[in-house]
């Protein structure tokens, strides 16, 4: 364990002797050495000693990784933009990485710093996203977001989702279980007024950025889910339309004949039944899953 802990800290301290404040982009790769305790514990067969023994050690070692992203990202907090990785899946059964990104990553006269953890602890149970947003105030890192997606984590990314000219840190995710699609997002919407952000959620979503417009389809068989049409108001998506399967006295699963739908205008609730569907709700990806109750 002391041979480990020398080793880190050479790395960490030969990172800091090479750190520069040049205004580009930087990268830095830190490998970990596994100790002999963490060796013999990849080597337990029996199984239920083997599970508990893999949970138990992984989050440890996860509270680690984030322990040393913050030691160097706070040697780094004084670059424009820095990206740095611990990579500690030489551990075998802790299938885990740590990233971090510090410096003007949302705007140039504030500075953040991403922390982001993953971890795959059970083979075939798919990667984990442990993720902590951070501003720089004052020489000190104070958190603004915590997250976790643990269950059907497929990506995150820095993008201008609502379209404001700032990027957005967007996290997405797709059960593994479910009988319909699902595709689960969190967007945290950078606000910079205060270097904050506003966690805003999507469902199905389809983006039309030419005309600032989100539609989503909500969860559900088809014949029971509707399509609904947002608009952007700065860091609020605003509800302005949505469209159903018509349903015989609105009851679930009694279609009315011929097949009509129902489209309720926001925020009246002002109602009406229509022929056909508009165009603008066929193109979305889902529209397909969303009448093929009619088939």
């Amino acid at each position: 364990m002391k041979t480990c802990f020398l080793f880190i800290l050479l790395l960490y301290i030969s990172c800091n002797t090479a750190a520069t404040n040049e205004n580009i982009l930087k990268n830095e790769s830190i490998k970990i050495t596994a100790d002999s305790a963490a060796q013999k514990g990849a080597d337990v067969n029996n199984g239920e000693a083997k599970e508990n023994k893999i949970s138990t050690t992984n989050y440890k070692y996860l509270n680690q990784l984030f322990d040393k992203m913050i030691q160097f990202a706070t040697a780094h907090k004084n670059d424009n933009l820095y990206n740095g990785i611990i990579d500690s899946s030489f551990y075998h059964f802790k299938n885990m990485y740590a990233t971090y990104q510090v410096g003007n990553i949302f705007v140039a006269d504030k500075k953040h710093l991403l922390v982001k953890r993953f971890i795959t602890e059970f083979e075939g149970n798919g990667t984990s996203l442990y993720a902590d947003l951070y501003i720089l105030k004052d020489n000190v890192f104070e958190k603004l977001v915590s997250d976790t997606a643990n269950m059907g984590y497929v990506q995150d990314t820095l993008i201008d989702i609502n379209l404001d000219g700032y990027k957005d840190y967007v996290i997405s995710k797709y059960s593994g279980t479910g009988c319909c699609p699902r595709d689960d997002r969190i967007a945290y919407l950078y606000d910079n007024k205060n270097g904050a952000f506003e966690p805003v959620a999507f469902f199905n979503p389809d983006f039309d950025n030419k005309n600032k417009l989100i539609y989503e389809m909500d969860y559900g068989s088809s014949g029971e889910v509707s399509i609904e049409k947002y608009m952007w108001s700065g860091l609020t998506k605003i509800k302005v339309e949505s469209i159903k399967p018509t349903h015989v006295q609105d009851q679930i699963g009694t279609m009315a004949k011929p097949y009509t739908f129902t489209k309720t205008i926001y925020p009246s609730k002002q109602t009406f039944i229509i022929n056909e569907v508009p165009l603008e709700y066929k193109k979305t990806k889902n529209f397909e899953y969303f009448k093929s109750y009619q088939e």
